[in-house]
């Protein structure tokens, strides 16, 4: 067969072949690579965003606490006003 695979000489195919396998190699390292970093970022913002959850609830506490003197000042004072 001219110009087909049958042709080609054996050592030249394997050589061929293992450049083509180094250079997959690469490839996948690099999407490992990216892979990683992706993986480390979204662990990032997972944190971040629990983080945020954390404050929000300690203000929405603090708030509640606010609150609740409020209405005991506010009961306090209607209490001195019924007397």
């Amino acid at each position: 067969m001219v110009g087909g695979r049958d042709s080609e000489h054996p050592a030249a195919t394997a050589r061929g072949e293992k450049a083509i396998s180094s250079g997959l190699r690469k490839k996948l390292a690099g999407v490992e690579e990216q892979l990683a970093l992706l993986m480390q970022a979204s662990s990032v913002k997972i944190q971040l965003e629990e983080e945020r959850g954390n404050r929000i609830n300690a203000e929405k506490l603090k708030l509640k606490e606010k609150i609740v003197k409020q209405v005991a000042q506010i009961k306090d004072l209607k209490t001195v006003a019924d007397d």
